[in-house]
């Protein structure tokens, strides 16, 4: 049987014999206070076991397992030993494995001590939904971590130099998840809506939990894919998205609004999470002139299918949008939808919105395309929201509606859309004249 070898790396260095017996002998130790404590009745010493094993557990895994995610790769960095493992044998889908099990093996022997003491704890005490909570516990430490592995090399991709704070950012975004999940979810007896449909929430959360927590090794595995040179399709990336758009339409539910009025709702909170989901790529995608320019020659060329196997996540997902704004143009509904906002015409919002979408994502290549790229997104998004918080609010206190209405996500406004294609026209001219001065040699 071949052992993945970053595993079995991070096996010895993790796993010394010293660890192998204090990790234990604490634990043990600090459940023989709570009993010496708590030994008056059964009843309050299993309870006391209950919560301090708990306790244990998700410190170990969801504090400090999610504190080894995050410097995993970075701490490979900070020491110049990554560089050296990419030229290894090893391949992307093996690192992923080894880097999100094995940087986190030592605090897993401590937590999984403590989760057999949480459940001997919950069987004498004869709890409900024990294997519910134990697989929640189980599943949610790995997808808090994976997702602070993926930040943080999402982070080093962006700068090889991090720094502790962008570290301790995933970090801390790993634990608000964290807490997330396990306070809705664990020991709970309530009832949810999604497509209309009551589910337990225990089910359901650890469902979500599991499925998300394959989409988030999927999304580390083609990050480190990227970190050994190679390139991704779009496909994975088009699925999540309209994974995330079905799923968070899902949560739109109603007993007094009509089907159709019910299907415009979701459909329109499909354009939404894809319209977000393109904002977030757009900044989270290289933007290096050098890839635009390749994309610029397969369309000269006439390489189409090529073409469409190297467009960026953001162009994917911007696509996506425009066809759930197409699909929302072209249906028969009410001409005010009041499930999702009163008294807006649906037409302009959704026009206006994608517009002004295309404008921010036009604003944020026009700087990447500029000479000095260093700080190039940070501008983009000050640009951005000026554009759609500071200048609007300054005009809608002046009265004038109409023109704030061009501005940003108002649209119920005549000139909105006409604004918008406006605003769109100036910044392709301006991005034109940009690339013709920085990269005189391409033609566009």
């Amino acid at each position: 049987m071949k052992i993945n070898p970053e595993f079995l790396r991070n096996f010895w260095l993790e796993l010394t014999p010293h660890r192998l017996i204090s990790m234990p002998a604490i634990i043990f130790g600090i459940f023989f206070l709570v009993y010496l404590a708590t030994r008056m009745t059964p009843a309050s010493t299993y309870a006391a076991i209950e919560t301090t094993s708990l306790g244990l557990y998700l410190l170990l895994t969801m504090i400090w397992g999610v504190k080894l995610s995050a410097d995993a790769i970075v701490g490979e960095i900070r020491d110049k030993t990554w560089d050296m493992q990419r030229m290894t044998a090893i391949n992307a889908w093996s690192m992923t494995w080894g880097k999100l099990f094995g940087s986190t093996l030592f605090s897993w022997y401590g937590a999984l001590i403590a989760l057999a003491l949480y459940i001997y704890a919950l069987l004498a005490q004869g709890s409900q939904g024990i294997w519910t909570n134990v697989s929640l516990l189980l599943v949610t430490p790995v997808l808090v971590q994976s997702i602070t592995l993926l930040g943080s090399v999402l982070a080093i991709q962006r700068s090889r130099t991090i720094t502790k704070s962008a570290s301790s950012v995933t970090m801390l975004f790993g634990i608000f998840i964290a807490i997330s999940v396990i306070s809705n979810g664990l020991s709970s007896t309530t009832q949810m809506q999604w497509f209309s449909r009551s589910w337990s929430s225990a089910y359901f959360i650890l469902g979500v939990v599991l499925v998300f927590c394959g989409w988030s090794i999927i999304g580390l595995y083609r990050m480190l894919r990227i970190e050994f040179q190679y390139q991704n399709r779009p496909w994975v990336w088009l699925l999540f998205v309209i994974f995330l758009s079905v799923f968070s339409a899902g949560f739109v539910n109603s007993s007094y609004a009509s089907a159709e009025e019910l299907m415009t709702a979701r459909l329109f909170t499909a354009f939404v999470v894809t319209l977000v989901l393109a904002y977030i790529q757009i900044f989270l995608d290289n933007k290096d002139p050098l890839i635009i320019r390749r994309l610029m020659h397969l369309a000269t060329q006439k390489q189409w299918f090529r073409l469409l196997l190297r467009l960026p996540g953001w162009t994917v997902t911007l696509i996506l949008a425009s066809l759930f704004c197409l699909i929302l143009l072209l249906r028969d509904y009410p001409e005010r939808v009041d499930l999702l906002f009163n008294n807006m015409q649906m037409n302009m919002v959704l026009l206006s919105s994608l517009l002004l979408a295309y404008r921010d994502i036009a604003i944020v290549l026009y700087f990447n395309l500029s000479g000095r790229r260093k700080r190039a997104d940070a501008s983009a998004l000050l640009y951005i929201l000026i554009l759609h918080l500071l200048i609007p609010g300054i005009l809608l206190k002046l009265g004038l509606t109409d023109l704030a209405a061009t501005l940003t996500f108002y649209g119920n406004s005549d000139w909105a859309v006409p604004g918008a294609v406006i605003q769109v026209i100036v910044m392709l001219i301006l991005i034109r004249r940009q690339w013709k001065q920085n990269f005189p040699a391409v033609k566009t």
